[in-house]
C-alpha cells in the first residue's frame, strides 16, 4: 500500500506539496514535545517516537481530504488504477515504503531534536581508524571522545559531527540521546540526519521548504533533515557554500 501511494504521489504535486506543508505546519504548532529544561533520554525519545506517529497520521489524513474534494485531483491520483481495492490507508502502511518512510522519518525526528536545544558542529573529516583512535568509548560510527563529547562519523561522507545540547544542565550527556536514537533504527538514517542537514545547509537551502521533486517525479529528500548544522568559532565558512543574502548559511558556536 504504502508503495502504491508513494507511486500516486509522483502523478500528484499538488497532494504531494499539500501533505508536506502539513508536516511542516503540524510541527510549527506541535505540544508534543520534551521541556527542554529535562532532556532526559527516555523523554527525548518519547518525543520522536510520538511525533513520527502524529506526522504520518496527519499527513495521510491531510492528503485524504483533499483526494475525496477536488475530483480533478482524485482523477490525477487514482489515474493509474492503483486504488481500486477496498484496503485502508494508516501510518502502518508507510512502513518499508522508499522514500516516503525515510522522508517523514527524517524529518520529524530532526524536528524534534531542532526543537529540544539539539544540534550537530561539524568537526573533520577523516576515515574510520582515525575517526575511532580518539573515542574514549568503543562504537563503530558514533562515541564519546576524550574530551567527553558525544560524536558520529558517516560512513559516505566521512564526516564526524558533535552532537550538541544548548540546555541549561551543564551535567547532560547528549551521548545518552544520541546512542538511544542509534538503538531505534527505524527513527532515522543517521547519514541522512547529520549529512543530509550539512549538505542542505552547504546548498543554501536550509530553512526553504523540506519537499521538492526530482525532474522523474521522485521525492528529493536533500532537505528533509532540519537538524541545525554549526562549525566551530575558529573555522571559516566552506569555500564551495552557497551563500545566503551574502552571508555563510552555517552557524558558528
Amino acid at each position: 500500500m504504502g508503495q502504491r501511494l508513494a507511486t500516486s504521489l509522483r502523478h500528484a504535486p499538488q497532494v504531494s506539496s499539500t501533505m508536506w506543508g502539513s508536516l511542516v505546519d503540524g510541527f510549527n504548532s506541535s505540544t508534543v514535545a520534551m521541556c527542554s529544561d529535562d532532556p532526559s533520554t527516555q523523554t527525548a525519545v518519547t518525543a520522536v517516537a510520538q511525533n513520527l506517529v502524529d506526522s504520518a497520521n496527519r499527513i495521510i489524513s491531510v492528503a485524504l481530504d483533499l483526494i475525496m474534494s477536488d475530483v480533478p485531483t482524485f482523477v490525477t491520483f487514482a489515474g493509474d488504477g492503483l486504488w481500486s481495492d477496498p484496503q485502508s490507508v494508516s501510518s502502518s502502511n508507510l512502513a518499508g515504503t522508499p522514500g516516503l518512510e525515510i522522508a517523514i522519518n527524517t524529518y520529524a525526528t530532526s524536528a524534534t531534536l531542532s526543537t529540544q536545544k539539539f544540534s550537530a558542529t561539524y568537526m573533520s573529516t577523516s576515515d574510520l581508524a582515525e575517526f575511532q583512535s580518539n573515542c574514549k568509548t568503543t562504537g563503530t560510527n558514533m562515541c564519546k571522545n576524550n574530551k567527553g563529547q558525544a560524536i558520529y562519523w558517516s560512513p559516505i561522507t566521512q564526516r564526524q559531527y558533535q552532537f550538541n545540547w544548548s540546555g541549561k544542565d551543564a551535567t547532560f550527556d547528549p551521548y545518552t540521546v544520541l546512542s538511544d536514537l542509534a538503538a531505534q533504527k527505524y527513527y532515522a538514517d543517521f547519514p541522512v540526519l547529520f549529512d543530509g542537514a550539512y549538505n542542505c545547509t552547504l546548498e543554501g537551502k536550509a530553512g526553504g521548504s523540506v519537499m521538492s521533486f526530482n525532474a522523474d517525479g521522485t521525492l528529493d529528500l536533500s532537505c528533509m533533515s532540519v537538524l541545525p548544522v554549526y562549525f566551530s568559532k575558529k573555522s571559516s565558512c566552506p569555500t564551495d557554500t552557497v551563500q545566503v543574502n551574502g552571508k555563510c548559511p552555517f552557524g558558528f558556536n
